[in-house]
C-alpha cells in the first residue's frame, strides 16, 4: 500500500509524443508482455473528467481524493489474488469505455465484488470482459512504454486498440511497478 501512494502521483500520465529516452524499453524488448482475457470486474473510486491534454493535473487530484477517503471503502475492497488492487480506469467522455478524444473520464479506484454498493460520493464502474496485452513498467518509463506499445507493438503484431489502456497497481506490491492493460483485438 505504501508504494501505491508513492507511485499514484503518476497514475494517469497521458503519454508524451516526445521521443523515448535512451533507457526505455523498445517494442521488441517486451519479453514480459502477456496476452490475457480478463473477465468483467468492478471498481469503486473517485471519478472525474477533463481535457486529455491536462489529464495529469485532474487525475492526480482524483488519486489524492481516493487516498484521503480510502478508509470509507476499505471494507469493500477485494482481498483475494484474482487481480485485486488499485485501478486507473479511463473511458471516453460518454462513459462507454472507449478511446479518449479531446476529453476523457478517469476513475481512480479499487477492485471490489460485483455486488458492492458505492458509498455516497463514490462511483462504481463495471469494466467489461476484454482481451488485453499486459506489460509492466515503472514511473520512469511509463510514457515511453505506453507510446511504444501503442505506436509500434500493437500495429506490428496485427492488433487494434479497442479502448484506452487501464493502469493496475497491485495492492501487495513492494515496488513502484504499474501494469498497463491495453484492450486489443486482432485485425
Amino acid at each position: 500500500m505504501k508504494n501505491f501512494y508513492v507511485f499514484a502521483f503518476s497514475a494517469a500520465v497521458l503519454f508524451s509524443l516526445a521521443s523515448a529516452s535512451a533507457g526505455a524499453k523498445k517494442a521488441e524488448e517486451f519479453a514480459d508482455m502477456q496476452t490475457v482475457k480478463k473477465k468483467a470486474f468492478t471498481v469503486i473510486g473517485r471519478e472525474g473528467s477533463g481535457p486529455s491534454v491536462e489529464s495529469k493535473k485532474w487525475t492526480d487530484q482524483l488519486w489524492k481524493e481516493f487516498r484521503t477517503g480510502y478508509a470509507g471503502i476499505k471494507r469493500l475492497v477485494k482481498k483475494d489474488k484474482s487481480g485485486a488492487g488499485f485501478w486507473g480506469i479511463k473511458s471516453d467522455i460518454d462513459g462507454k469505455s472507449e478511446m479518449w478524444g479531446g476529453e476523457g473520464i478517469y476513475l481512480a479506484g479499487a477492485e471490489v465484488e460485483d455486488n458492492a454498493e458505492a458509498p455516497a460520493g463514490w462511483t462504481k464502474r463495471k469494466v467489461p470482459e476484454r482481451k488485453y496485452l499486459v506489460v509492466k513498467c515503472s514511473a520512469d518509463d511509463y510514457d515511453a512504454v505506453y507510446e511504444r506499445v501503442v505506436y509500434e507493438y500493437i500495429p506490428n503484431h496485427s492488433y487494434e486498440l479497442t479502448a484506452e489502456a487501464l493502469e493496475f497497481y497491485p495492492a501487495d506490491s513492494m515496488t513502484d511497478d504499474v501494469y498497463l492493460y491495453f484492450p486489443v483485438k486482432k485485425k
